[in-house]
């Protein structure tokens, strides 16, 4: 889904752009330039949203013509989520709970893990994986949650 909010943009006396969105508490970003600037509020946005979608919050409604001060810069900012990359509930997931949706062999989550490619914690002897890792992790290849044939595992290494 597209999310539009206003962002106002703050010229810094040492050069580059703060910029802040008056409509999601606490989303902020900066840039060297306005082009930056620009690039780093949607990805705040976008990680915002992600964040009320995965706490079950609701997204911010987006209002529009903030007052700015003067020398600010005012102008919408278009950012995208896509809900079914967002995870939803425990922050850590099991080799084998991230294996499922990888759809690879828990021996090969742990690799992923050794491998410094997706993010975990060791409980005693358990490994837990941080479920955000495996959604990064699936979105940079751009693969669906399904199981995955033997061949489709050789692929998946790193």
């Amino acid at each position: 889904m597209k999310y539009v909010y206003d962002a106002v943009f703050t010229p810094e006396e040492v050069g580059g752009y703060s910029v802040e969105v008056p409509d999601i508490q606490g989303c902020y970003s900066q840039g060297e330039t306005l082009h930056d600037a620009v690039i780093n509020i949607a990805e705040a946005i976008a990680l915002c949203i992600e964040d009320n979608i995965a706490s079950q919050e609701d997204i911010p409604v987006a209002t529009f013509h903030h007052e700015v001060k003067e020398g600010e810069l005012l102008f919408p900012v278009m950012a995208e989520v896509d809900p079914a990359y967002v995870s939803i509930g425990e922050p850590y997931i099991t080799t084998a709970e991230a294996g499922a949706l990888l759809g690879v062999s828990d021996s090969r989550i742990r690799q992923l893990y050794g491998a410094q490619v997706l993010e975990g914690r060791k409980r005693g002897r358990d490994l837990q994986i941080a479920r955000w890792s495996v959604d990064e992790y699936r979105k940079e290849r751009s693969m669906p949650y399904k199981r995955a044939t033997s061949s489709e595992e050789d692929l998946a290494c790193v």
